[in-house]
């Protein structure tokens, strides 16, 4: 798929999961969670450049945590 500058992906709301986010959109996007949750423990949203993969996963009931490679 492909993606303008300035957009993202919204993380599921749920109580325990894993998502993988592959980004060839040629276009740096921004990964949201759901209202309320943080990324990293802190971050209200992290970045994802093109060609890499991203792997979260949530810790609590409010915190995603991830991983990312190329």
């Amino acid at each position: 798929t492909t993606s303008s500058a300035s957009t993202g992906v919204k993380l599921p709301a749920t109580q325990g999961g894993f998502v993988g986010i592959r980004n060839d959109s040629g276009q740096t996007i921004a990964v949201y969670p759901e209202t309320g949750s943080t990324v990293n423990a802190a971050a209200a949203s992290v970045n994802l450049a093109t060609a890499t993969t991203m792997y979260l996963f949530k810790t609590s009931a409010t915190t995603w945590a991830s991983i990312t490679s190329a």
